[in-house]
């Protein structure tokens, strides 16, 4: 009777280990999350993610407006900048 269960747990545990590495093959990896907690994962390989991420960055570029003055002149944020540092050192509580 003992032989028959240790036959039985035995092919069940190889039969999780197969499961477990063709699992594992095709990517699901265990992970774990910012708050300690850990999960199952399909994960991507590392080019792939690469690849993902160029294609996102393009597409920011893209869609990105051109920013004025971007040739050295002084833009509006230069002048903000004066204006904030006179406000502030005419109350007398500044860089100046």
């Amino acid at each position: 009777m003992l032989r028959k269960w240790a036959r039985r747990v035995f092919f069940l545990l190889v039969g999780l280990a197969v499961i477990g590495g063709i699992l594992h093959a095709a990517g699901l990896r265990i992970v774990q999350y910012g708050d300690g907690g850990i999960g199952f994962a399909f994960i991507k390989s590392a080019d792939e993610r690469a690849a993902e991420i160029e294609k996102h960055r393009e597409a920011q570029r893209a869609q990105a407006p051109a920013r004025p003055g971007a040739a050295g002149s002084s833009g509006p944020s230069a002048v903000r900048f004066a204006n904030d540092r006179q406000a502030v050192t005419s109350r007398g509580h500044g860089l100046a």
